[in-house]
Parts: structure tokens; sequence; C-alpha cells
């Protein structure tokens, strides 16, 4: 019974990927923003 519930639900889900997969995405314009960054925390004197 469980088996054949897990079964389904994968089917289900393959179906919906596949359909995600081939969605079409020339009719939207996409933004893209890359950031970088390096943190580094300096000490400006030797107290604790």
């Amino acid at each position: 019974m469980l088996a054949n519930r897990v079964s389904r639900l994968k089917q289900q889900w393959e179906a919906e990927y596949d359909q995600w997969r081939k969605r079409v995405l020339s009719r939207r314009w996409y933004v893209y923003i890359l950031a970088d960054g390096v943190y580094c925390k300096v000490r400006m004197d030797d107290k604790l």
C-alpha cells in the first residue's frame, strides 16, 4: 500500500518536473545578479 502511494507520487512529480523543464522561457526577461564579497574583521590595535 505504501509502495503504491510512493510510486504514484513519484510518477506525479516526474510529470510535473518534465512539464517544468519544457516550459518556454523566451516570453520573459530574466535578470541575474551576481554578488561576491569578502569580509575581513581587522583589529586596529592590540587590545583584546
